[in-house]
């Protein structure tokens, strides 16, 4: 195979657990299963939370203060601003652009030395590579409000954020020259793991300014995937 070998794909997918997760709360918030690439559950994790990354410590000292109330669990109920519509059309871009259902259970499903499963892997890995290099163009071109300046910041380095998950599967699925020692073939599991560890705490972060912002600028969340506002407005959800 003219990429990585089936035994390394195998490996770095089965240990690293592509998660998939996004900014929206229904899927990222602590309680809600796998952070991206880790195969440790938030819920279960009883260590200290991390000091937020330079980046994010920036956004922040842009921010005003939060509501003390918050939005609460009638968050949908946002008034109109431009900070509303601006995250509304994020909420929509993004969503849009996501990994299917059907996309995680193949990236999560183990290849068991099948070959037709590492190679809807494959396919599917590319697929997803190519829509977050996509949503990362899309919200890196989009008009931010002049006024929300905090905003635009949030905006770049989501894109980023989305480049650099991006670069992790395309790494995992292009040709390379294949690993001639045990050693070289775990430096490259290791180069992978590291990248993956780093991509899952800058979700964290992200996610954090998130719900700071929605708070600051009184922002509902995100309706794709908000359950409770999909129950009131008798809408179903969404099959994505």
């Amino acid at each position: 195979m003219m990429m990585m070998t089936g035994k390394t794909i195998a490996v770095a997918a089965l240990s690293l657990i592509v998660g998939c997760v996004t900014l929206y709360p229904a899927f990222a918030a602590p309680s809600s299963g796998m952070d991206v690439f880790s195969n440790i559950t938030p819920g279960n994790n009883k260590e200290q939370k991390k000091p937020l990354s330079a980046a994010a410590q920036k956004v922040q000292s842009m921010l005003p203060p939060a509501n003390p109330v918050g939005q609460g669990s009638m968050a949908m109920m946002s008034g109109a601003s431009p900070a509303v519509s601006w995250f509304e059309k994020f909420d929509a871009t993004t969503y849009s652009l996501l990994p299917t259902d059907a996309d995680r259970i193949v990236l999560k499903t183990p290849f068991n030395q099948e070959a037709e499963r590492v190679i809807s892997w494959t396919k599917t890995a590319a697929k997803v590579a190519h829509n977050y290099r996509l949503l990362a163009k899309t919200l890196k071109s989009s008009s931010v409000p002049t006024d929300c300046p905090a905003l635009k910041q949030f905006q770049d380095l989501t894109a980023d954020w989305y480049n650099d998950k991006a670069a992790v599967y395309e790494d995992m699925i292009r040709p390379r020259t294949p690993a001639k020692t045990i050693e070289e073939l775990n430096d490259q599991l290791k180069d992978v793991s590291d990248r993956a560890t780093s991509i899952a705490q800058v979700q964290k972060d992200l996610h954090a300014m998130d719900m700071h912002l929605r708070d600051v600028y009184h922002v509902h969340n995100a309706r794709e995937t908000d359950k409770l506002y999909q129950y009131v407005s008798g809408q179903k959800p969404t099959i994505h």
